[in-house]
Order: C-alpha cells, then sequence, then structure tokens
C-alpha cells in the first residue's frame, strides 16, 4: 500500500468478474480497492468510508448499471462528499458522450472497455504525481 497518501479506489460495475478483475488489479498496484455491483452499495460506503476519515483515492464507474441514472447518482454522491476525488467513467460503449468528453459530463477521465489494465495505471499514475 502506498503511504502516506490517499489509496482507497472505489470500484462500480454490475459485473462481478470486472469488480473481481479489477479489485486484483488494483491492489497489485498499491491501491486499497472496494468494489461493488450496485450503485446504493457504493453510496453507503463512501458514507462509510468518509465518517471513518479515510480519504478516497478515486472512482471507476461503469455507466451501464442497471437503474435510471445509477452511476450519476454514486457520482454525485462522491463529488458532494469530496470533490478532489479522482472519477473515471468506463464503459463498453466508446461513443457515449461521458468517454468521449469526460470533463463535461462530471468525470476527471474516461476509458472504454476493453482496455488494458497498464493504460488504467497509466491514468491512475498520470494524476497521482
Amino acid at each position: 500500500m502506498k503511504s502516506g497518501i490517499a489509496t482507497g479506489i472505489l470500484i462500480l460495475d454490475s459485473e462481478k468478474s470486472i469488480v473481481d478483475v479489477l479489485s486484483i488489479y488494483i491492489q497489485s498496484i498499491g491501491y486499497d480497492p472496494a468494489g461493488f455491483q450496485k450503485a446504493e452499495d457504493a453510496i453507503d460506503f463512501i458514507k462509510v468510508w468518509y465518517d471513518s476519515k479515510k480519504v478516497l483515492f478515486a472512482a471507476i464507474l461503469d455507466l451501464t448499471i442497471p437503474g435510471n441514472d445509477k452511476p450519476r447518482s454514486v457520482l454525485r454522491a462522491i463529488k458532494s462528499t469530496d470533490s478532489t476525488i479522482f472519477t473515471i467513467a468506463i464503459s463498453g460503449y466508446s461513443d457515449r458522450p461521458e468517454i468521449i468528453d469526460p470533463h463535461t459530463h462530471g468525470f476527471d477521465s474516461s476509458i472504454a472497455k476493453p482496455f488494458m489494465l497498464a493504460d488504467l495505471k497509466a491514468i491512475l499514475d498520470a494524476k497521482s504525481l
């Protein structure tokens, strides 16, 4: 784990296999992953994490979570809790507006699925500099 800095990374994806793979990878590069398949669970986690005085470094949010506006509700919860948390939109639909222009849609970065884990690491490393 990286010492002295925020290391928590929230992962939200409706596919358990993606949450599992990203969690293992995130941990292997020195971060503390917290993976969820449901937006409600991710929002509850954000509140608990913040109340425990821990700091989230980033959140990786899949845009195709079932339910109306689920990823946006998580994004709002993150930004209202701590606007410095680095948010990354992910989606299998590379033509989604959030993937093409993440900043306009409230995200800090984006990456289209399928992606190489090294590409995700490059995004995280660029933010942590």
